[in-house]
């Protein structure tokens, strides 16, 4: 590019951007429009699986407060309580934020960003259940480590070789065998992995995490999403109100009474709420969805999946 070029490309670049800047209010109110419809359609279709989970994590802070205000005054403001206590509570209290993060997430259709959140509010339910069925000297090694240098995920579960079941052994410690010593229903550890696994493709720049995404699953013919999606919210929905729970059972068993017993069990039922309006959304909404029958007959089972007009 001779001077003359250089000057000239210059010369426009400066004006373009003038334009730009000039009409960008107007252009960005054209575009707050068009998600303003878009999200006011999405809240008509998904807002009671939305008012559910807002219900889910208002029942669990309400929960907490009272449990505080009742044990705190017993124990010295919380100081005798231990350990455990003390790392539970602070698990779940991100896990309080992680998953009000995923509601933000799905009220605003990205049901991938929404995904990858939930990989953290798992790994966040599977360390808080691993501490609970451990000694104290597990969790005070979890809370020690808050104070160390360490980087990568792999470092992050040093912690966890103070367990018992980890003590003897010389191949290291990783969040898979973190999840499988745990007493997490056998039946489901599958399951869990087989989505843990899922969701570590969608927080990173893979192949599978970026061609096959949660927002364009439904599609006949591949789209290529760029923004915000109607489609695909149900399954971190679904997942984020079954770790959100274990986060919190977790928490609560530092109480123990028939209290806590009793309102564990209530929000273990509630997770049935979630999944009831979510999937009643993906059954009536989405009838040109290929396979949302398919995904609706997971909660209603096959007959009433098949009936979307219901």
């Amino acid at each position: 590019m001779t001077d003359e070029q250089r000057r000239l490309f210059d010369g426009l670049t400066s004006k373009n951007i003038a334009l730009m800047e000039e009409i960008m209010y107007e252009r960005i109110l054209f575009q707050n429009n068009l998600d303003d419809e878009f999200l006011g359609r999405l809240r008509q279709k998904w807002w009671r699986g939305f008012a559910a989970l807002d219900s889910m994590y208002l029942m669990t802070i309400e929960c907490v407060e009272g449990f505080k205000n009742k044990y705190y005054k017993e124990h010295e403001e919380g100081a005798s309580l231990g350990f455990k206590h003390f790392a539970l509570q602070s698990i779940h209290g991100r896990a309080c934020q992680v998953f009000s993060e995923i509601i933000c997430l799905l009220k605003n259709g990205y049901a991938d960003g929404a995904f990858a959140r939930w990989r953290t509010l798992f790994e966040l339910s599977v360390f808080a259940i691993f501490i609970k069925e451990n000694d104290d000297d597990v969790a005070l090694a979890y809370i020690e480590q808050s104070n160390d240098d360490l980087w990568g995920f792999q470092t992050g579960v040093e912690w966890a070789k103070n367990a018992a079941c980890f003590k003897n052994k010389n191949d290291g410690v990783t969040f898979p065998k973190i999840f499988k010593s745990t007493n997490f229903p056998d039946d489901q550890k599958e399951f869990w992995l087989k989505q843990y696994k899922f969701s570590c493709k969608v927080v990173h720049a893979s192949p599978q995490g970026t061609i096959k995404r949660l927002a364009n699953s439904g599609a006949e013919q591949n789209i290529i999403p760029a923004g915000r999606s109607e489609w695909g919210l149900h399954s971190p929905a679904e997942h984020a109100a079954h770790s959100f729970f274990q986060v919190t059972a977790a928490f609560f068993a530092t109480f123990a009474d028939a209290e806590v017993v009793f309102q564990t069990h209530v929000l273990r039922k509630w997770i049935d709420v979630v999944c009831k309006h979510i999937y009643e959304t993906v059954r009536i909404c989405f009838p040109d969805i290929p396979h949302a029958k398919e995904v609706a007959s997971k909660y209603f089972g096959e007959e009433q999946g098949d009936n979307s007009e219901n």
